[in-house]
């Protein structure tokens, strides 16, 4: 095709390419829109000087000349060029050069690909891998002196075994006459008067493992190869004992077996061994998971809570802007109410991960499943009907309301589970009841308790009902009965119930339905005057508040919040907008919210700046952490204050105002 200059000038300079004329000398010839653009220089900045002004490694340019004034093509060169900003660009050179009539080097004709996304994506993954490496060569090698240490030990013990604890035997299979030693006599649990026969070692062999001595036999017989087996030997007074036989068969000239020795070692030591050693990994395998565990957790619930102050923060400013007797205020009170539950069940998350924290109050029992009306609707199947049956007292508990609150749904749950897709019913009752010795040990590990009068909640379903061997395995960890299994399980349950003083019972039968009561502890403490979780009027601020977050819809809400107290806002996106914002404004910004888990220069760097340009700024970290993990966090920065994640309008503004009541300006 005949292309016009007009078009391979068109090409050049509006490539969706880096391209570039280099001349022998390294001077940058031309270049394109898109080089320019990609590295921020103007064309006069860029052209006319020499390449290795914006190399990030200049010694490269010699090599590249040099290879391509031999009339090489580079293909996939790796070079770094450094844009007008500072930054670095890792690229690929494709280039070969244009010569003239009379072989002269007239200039290269370059392409440059910026693969620096990807190459920042190779380190990050190195270093990553490298990481991981290391954690798992010092867990291997942790590993491997444990198990050394084992090994060494289990030697011992074989060792011991095989010197105090080897008999020997000796039968001839034609006339059938035995000899045992005096160690097998020992072994086998007999006396001296008893004759060594072997119809009186089989009899000794557990019924069950008497077919496997008699194959072995038949198998030695036809060889002179030696054999092996392992057998268990039930002794007059009825211990169990493992026994290791060895044996070899002598064969005549005929190939007959004229006599057959062999060895019989106790290794019933060695067998517990092995079972400690197996229960010991799978316990370390265990806890390895639940760390594992715990750290996602603990991830989750930090990122979840960070969702949940938009739903929570918007539910609690529209309540704020509605008149009281609005139609829509009692559906965004359920939003609001929804929201605080699933910020309880972040702190489950926390808890399960070691960073939870647990307030102990006394409740009221039936209180609590009132308040739970709402949301127990939501998870409880459309087919299945609850009924509530509350007896004439109302129980007072001593536990956190968040953790009851996870025991009531959690059974609930349960129950409505168990009823699958068909019609049911479910019938929730609390009473007061007189615990003697009889009934408590009706419930799991009952006999623990004291006899006193105790709370009962029971939840009593219409579903499937148990059988005994289900019944017998429902408390332990991770055993489930239903393909979609979830909350804490009934084993979280029960471990909660536990931590508070109660227990739990089941009785089911197949097809008949379960009941679970759930024990708790009275409480000795009235009810306080206040109950936990009601709004506070929010209070009247003044001042300028700096809010910090990296995620736009917290800086949103945290603003609208603060500004409806009447509190001037800035906010800032990142550590580094914090810092610069704070050193122009100090002098008017009166306190800081700042969340401490933000990418690139965190919480507490940024804390330590603040407080650099100036000592006294009253500042609240804003996490959805609990306040005691992140003790040690800020190391000995001074005072601060604190509002956990997700928080209500209220909440922040009373944190702001605590902090600005501390603050000696």
């Amino acid at each position: 095709m005949d292309y016009r200059n007009e078009d391979i000038e068109d090409f050049f300079e509006n490539a969706a390419s880096a391209l570039h004329w280099v001349d022998s000398r390294g001077i940058i010839l031309r270049a394109n829109r898109y080089e320019l653009v990609a590295l921020g220089y103007e064309r006069d900045e860029y052209v006319g000087h020499h390449i290795a002004e914006f190399h990030a490694d200049p010694e490269v340019i010699a090599d590249i000349l040099e290879r391509l004034g031999r009339n090489e093509t580079l293909r996939d060169y790796e070079a770094s060029l450094r844009a007008k900003d500072g930054s670095i660009r890792h690229v690929l050179i494709n280039s070969n050069v244009r010569w003239g009539e009379e072989g002269e080097f007239l200039h290269t004709r370059c392409f440059t690909q910026d693969v620096t996304e990807r190459k920042l994506a190779e380190q990050a993954l190195a270093e990553a891998t490298a990481d991981l490496e290391r954690k798992v060569s010092e867990r291997t090698a942790r590993l491997a002196q444990a198990n050394r240490e084992h090994e060494l030990q289990q030697k011992q013990l074989v060792e011991a075994q095989r010197i105090a604890q080897l008999g020997s035997w000796e039968w001839d299979p034609v006339s059938d006459d035995v000899c045992w030693s005096e160690e097998l006599y020992r072994i086998l649990g007999f006396g001296p008067e008893v004759e060594p026969t072997h119809a009186a070692f089989l009899a000794r062999i557990h019924p069950d493992d008497r077919e496997i001595r008699l194959d072995a036999i038949e198998r030695g017989l036809r060889s002179d190869e030696p054999f092996a087996y392992e057998v268990r030997i039930l002794r007059p007074d009825g211990e169990l004992r493992f026994v290791h036989v060895r044996a070899q068969a002598t064969l005549g000239t005929d190939g007959e077996p004229v006599r057959i020795v062999g060895s019989a070692q106790d290794i019933t030591e060695s067998k517990h061994a092995e079972e400690e050693r197996r229960q010991f990994e799978t316990r370390l395998q265990e806890t390895q998971r639940l760390e594992s565990l715990g750290v996602l957790a603990g991830g989750i619930a930090h990122d979840f809570n960070n969702l949940l102050v938009g739903v929570l923060g918007n539910a609690s400013l529209a309540l704020g802007e509605l008149p009281p007797d609005s139609p829509a205020r009692a559906r965004i009170e359920d939003v609001e109410l929804a929201a605080r539950r699933a910020g309880e069940l972040t702190q489950q998350l926390l808890a399960y991960s070691g960073q939870g924290s647990f307030v102990v109050q006394p409740l009221d029992l039936v209180g609590v499943v009132n308040e739970m009306g709402h949301l127990l609707e939501t998870v409880v199947s459309k087919k299945v009907r609850v009924d509530y049956e509350f007896g004439d007292e109302r129980p007072v508990v001593e536990i956190d309301a968040t953790q009851l609150r996870q025991v009531v749904m959690n059974v609930i749950v349960n129950a409505s589970e168990a009823c699958g897709e068909l019609r049911g019913r479910i019938c929730v009752r609390t009473s007061v009841v007189a615990a003697d010795r009889a009934y408590l040990d009706s419930f799991v590990a009952g006999g623990d308790l004291p006899a006193a009068d105790y709370a009962l909640l029971e939840v009593t379903d219409t579903g499937s009902g148990m059988s005994e061997a289900v019944r017998t395995r429902i408390f332990n960890p991770f055993f489930t009965s239903k393909s979609n299994g979830r909350g804490l399980g009934l084993a979280g349950v029960l471990g909660l119930v536990r931590a508070q003083g109660g227990t739990i019972r089941v009785e089911s039968e197949p097809a008949r339905g379960s009941t679970f009561g759930v024990l708790l502890p009275l409480s000795t403490s009235a009810l306080p005057a206040t109950i936990p979780g009601l709004r506070k009027a929010p209070l009247a601020g003044r001042g300028t508040v700096l809010v910090a977050d990296d995620e736009r819809v917290i800086r949103d809400v945290a603003g609208a919040m603060l500004e409806h107290a009447g509190f001037t806002v800035v906010s800032a996106r990142d550590g580094d907008e914090a810092v610069t914002v704070f050193a122009e404004r100090s002098n008017e910004v009166d306190a800081v919210v700042l969340d401490l888990m933000m990418p690139g220069r965190g919480g507490a760097e940024v804390l330590r700046e603040l407080r650099a340009i100036r000592r006294d700024v009253p500042v609240v970290i804003s996490s959805g952490y609990t306040a005691q993990a992140l003790d040690g966090t800020l190391g000995t920065i001074g005072e601060v204050g604190f509002v956990q994640k997700p928080y209500t309008s209220s909440e922040l503004v009373g944190a702001v105002h605590e902090a600005l009541a501390g603050s000696t300006r």
